[in-house]
């Protein structure tokens, strides 16, 4: 007998993972280019940012 499975997951971070990230982009061990997906100007980031349909 064939099933079909569908896989879902998800991410989350605790607000104490941010300080030691901020301190890693500090000193240069950890390059924030990676995490940049695009620049939006501050006047537009609600109309083109993620608070869409807000």
């Amino acid at each position: 007998m064939l099933s079909e499975t569908a896989l879902t997951s998800t991410i989350g971070y605790a607000g104490s993972d941010f300080p030691a990230v901020i301190a890693a982009l500090r000193r240069g061990a950890l390059g924030a280019a990676p995490f940049i997906t695009a620049r939006i100007p501050l006047d537009r980031a609600v109309m083109k940012g993620g608070a869409r349909g807000r």
